[in-house]
């Protein structure tokens, strides 16, 4: 995955927002290493929803397609 885009929605100090722009691929492999199938999606949206709690920042939500 790779990030083609990173726009800041919201951000207070317990919260931040952002949406993002992915060119994502997938590369699905046999037991013995060889490839057996393969996604690539050159344009996904998704969303990060990330709170604050005692301290560190975790990912609390995460909307794919918006």
């Amino acid at each position: 995955t790779s990030i083609t885009s990173f726009d800041l929605v919201s951000r207070t100090s317990r919260r931040i927002e952002v949406k993002t722009t992915l060119a994502y691929r997938e590369i699905r492999l046999s037991s013995t290493g060889e490839s057996i199938a393969e996604m690539f999606l050159p344009r996904l949206n998704v969303r990060y929803i990330f709170g604050r709690k005692n301290g560190e920042w975790r990912l609390h939500e995460y909307i794919s397609g918006s």
